[in-house]
């Protein structure tokens, strides 16, 4: 059925439209057979009782169609060809009404519901795209057309006036008038007529001025003027064509989301908004890069999985241009992501894409949701200032670092991030329930059976990751949920029971023994991540850095960090299997591998990343070492499949996912810097026997009420080597080695 709706909205072959084909096709047969007499009184019932079933065909077309458009009004009439069968199916509709109710008493009602009847033919335009074409090419000639138009005019009024005074005496009947003459001059520029016309004039002896008069208005008129229109259309026709081959025409969707830029790392948005689209219709989306059409069309057929709900049209032009950004039509965008390499691009390079757009939409007193991927976060503060408020940055420096170091404290930590930034598996929901005012936190989380409710954004657009039980929840508040699906997160019908209570045994979680840390790399991230690592991790905790000597020939120092003197840098030639040995790697509780990409291609430097990881684990395995590793790339595609694991923090599918979200739900970015601001709330990951007895079968329902009496949210736990985010009710057993998974 999907697939049907999708071809309908795309006007590609299919039963449907063929059934309605066929059926203007008999209307057609229908209204030539009424002007033979005979045929039309055999036929009249048939023709009457079919004028009716047309139009509730119409009817019926119409509302199939709005249904594939999801019932968006503003997307169904961004298709101009939908505005122009609208207008033929409304006017028979209302035509054929005025003339069963009022047709008795005024005779021309059913002349004009014929003329109406007739304007059904005119749909065939859109049911072939060559003669959509065609249709359009004339409408786009019409301005060049104007200036041929004005000299074809004069030359008939010329010619009209020549002929009249020239004329009037020998042939009246032609030439007796101006109009007259320029009504003779029309038939003769079409070649016809113009012989007999000039044998009226041989006849009364002006045979070389009726001559030269003739066969000079059928050249200049027939042979150059009326050339010269064809010639227009031609070359606007080829224009068009051309346009369509390098991707320059204009894309004519609305309320679409537009992709400023291209990398290869796009794949990852396309990936992300087809997952987001499981149940949530369709998307179009605008691609407007410098590269070629063909190329970007190339990678996305090769590289994205195929699905009919996301539509992608690709542009070649300049973001950066204004002209530019009118071929994707932003005007009308509900959503525009500004795509560059975040780690090759500076901030001050795109905050010129910024400006740019905000100097576009203040003139339009609009402003779509904008975001894009930040360094740092000085330049987010341009939101209060030029953007009011529609601005969602992804500050890279403080995304990766925080979650390098929440990895590092609570190992496998990374997959909860991921699954949640990821539109695969379940993910965060925001969404607003009138139904949900003046009751308790807790008591409103009963009304949530599919999803699992984990704060709320109040009235004045502060998250609240983990409230108090008690706190009252208003109509205007923002409900915060971890669900599967966006269909899945609803108020059930009535308050799911609140299940029996299990005993949980309490321990100090926020405590924090030391640990000692191993970084092997360095980049322009690393200081940053030092620092905050320090801030998080125990104050008796060490920090040991190994930088290369043949990157880095200076040692790299660590400035304003309070307890400097945990962490010690120093050179070492780790790029080999023997000097990684000869490291006393049981000392630590973790291993984190950061990436040169400072130094070095991203390529090279993964490469470098994904080696020494394989020698780490190999010398681990074969001592017998049990620690906890981490390892920083940047593009997945650099790293052998079968080696990404839960170790790696892949960057740059991180940055493109929370770009996706962001897009489509801008809401969620409050919640996610709530997790990693300091003080705001934290996900984190604790051994099953801190809390539940092992062998027991829990409901992870049961599990979730119990622990919110302890001011702790159950969203999930890890189990034979996987995190499972919980959203529906379920049932599970603990044995050793498993860990349950909290919002803090």
């Amino acid at each position: 059925m999907s697939d049907l709706l999708q071809k309908i909205k795309d006007r590609e072959s299919n039963w449907f439209d063929n059934t309605i084909l066929v059926l203007i096709l008999v209307t057609g047969l229908f209204l030539a057979a009424e002007t033979t007499p005979n045929i039309a009184h055999n036929l009249a019932h048939i023709i009457y009782i079919f004028n009716y079933v047309i139009v509730i065909a119409f009817v019926i077309e119409f509302f199939i169609k709005l249904y594939a458009y999801s019932f968006s009004i503003n997307q169904f009439f961004a298709n101009k060809w939908n505005g122009f069968d609208f207008i033929i199916i409304s006017s028979n509709i209302v035509l054929l009404l005025a003339s069963v109710f009022l047709g008795d008493k005024f005779e021309i009602i059913h002349d004009i519901h014929s003329y109406g009847r007739i304007s059904i033919i005119l749909r065939l335009f859109t049911f072939f795209y060559q003669l959509r074409r065609l249709i359009i090419t004339l409408i786009k000639s019409l301005p060049s057309m104007g200036s041929v138009g004005l000299i074809l005019l004069l030359l008939f009024f010329v010619y009209g006036l020549i002929g009249y005074y020239s004329f009037k005496g020998s042939d009246p009947a032609n030439f007796g008038s101006l109009f007259v003459s320029i009504l003779t001059l029309f038939q003769t520029v079409t070649g016809e007529g113009w012989p007999e016309l000039l044998a009226i004039q041989k006849a009364q002896g002006n045979t070389y001025w009726a001559a030269l008069y003739y066969v000079s208005f059928v050249a200049l008129g027939a042979m150059v003027i009326l050339n010269l229109f064809i010639a227009i259309i031609i070359s606007e026709l080829q224009n068009i064509r051309e346009l369509e081959a390098i991707g320059r025409e204009e894309v004519v969707v609305k309320n679409h989301i537009v992709i400023l830029g291209w990398t290869k790392n796009i794949k990852v948005i396309f990936e992300e908004l087809i997952e987001s689209l499981d149940k949530r219709g369709s998307i179009d989306v605008a691609v407007l890069a410098e590269a070629s059409k063909q190329t970007m069309q190339d990678h996305y057929y090769q590289n994205v999985p195929k699905n009919k709900q996301l539509n992608v049209h690709f542009r070649t032009g300049n973001p950066y241009y204004e002209y530019d950004l009118n071929i994707v039509n932003i005007n009308n965008a509900k959503a525009i992501i500004i795509l560059s390499d975040a780690i090759s691009h500076s901030d001050s390079f795109k905050s010129q894409m910024l400006l740019t757009l905000n100097q576009r939409f203040t003139q339009l007193k609009r402003l779509p949701n904008i975001t894009f991927i930040l360094k740092y976060e000085w330049l987010e503060h341009l939101n209060e200032v030029i953007l009011d408020n529609k601005f969602y940055p992804v500050i890279y420096k403080n995304l990766i670092s925080k979650i390098i170091i929440r990895n590092a404290k609570h190992p496998g930590i990374f997959e909860v991030y991921n699954e949640l930034f990821s539109f695969v598996g379940s993910e965060i929901y925001t969404a607003q329930f009138n139904k949900i005012d003046g009751i308790t936190f807790g008591e409103m989380t009963n009304y949530f059976s599919k999803s699992t409710v984990i704060g709320i954004i109040g009235s004045n657009g502060k998250v609240i990751l983990n409230p108090p039980t008690e706190r009252i929840v208003y109509y205007n508040e923002t409900v915060v949920a971890i669900a599967k699906d966006a269909s899945d997160f609803y108020i059930s019908n009535t308050k799911t029971k609140k299940a029996n209570l299990v005993d949980v045994r309490l321990r100090n979680y926020n405590s924090k023994d030391a640990e000692k840390i191993l970084i092997i790399g360095w980049n322009e991230m690393a200081e940053l991540i030092i620092k905050d690592m320090v801030e998080y991790l125990h104050r008796d905790s060490t920090i040991d850095v190994l930088v290369d000597p043949d990157l880095l020939p200076e040692l790299p120092t660590i400035t304003s960090c309070s307890r400097s003197s945990n962490i010690r840098i120093k050179h070492y030639k780790h790029r080999d299997y023997r000097k990684l040995a000869d490291l006393f790697l049981d000392d630590y509780q973790s291993i984190l591998f950061l990436n040169y990409y400072s130094y070095k291609d991203s390529v090279d430097a993964d490469t470098d990343v994904v080696i020494n990881y394989t020698y780490l684990k190999d010398i681990m395995t074969k001592r017998n070492i049990d620690v906890d590793v981490i390892a920083e790339i940047i593009n997945e595609d650099n790293s052998t499949g079968s080696l990404v694991s839960k170790d790696f923090v892949q960057v740059n599918r991180i940055l493109y996912s929370q770009l996706t979200q962001y897009a489509i739900d801008p809401k969620v970015k409050v919640v996610f810097d709530n997790l990693f601001e300091t003080g705001g709330a934290e996900i984190v990951i604790m051994p099953v026997e801190d809390f539940l007895d092992y062998d027991y079968k829990y409901n992870t329902k049961q599990l979730y009420q119990s622990f919110l009496e302890t001011d702790l949210i159950f969203i999930g736990y890890y189990k034979n080597g996987k995190n499972i985010l919980t959203s529906t009710m379920s049932e599970v057993s603990f044995r050793p080695g498993d860990k349950l998974i909290f919002i803090l």
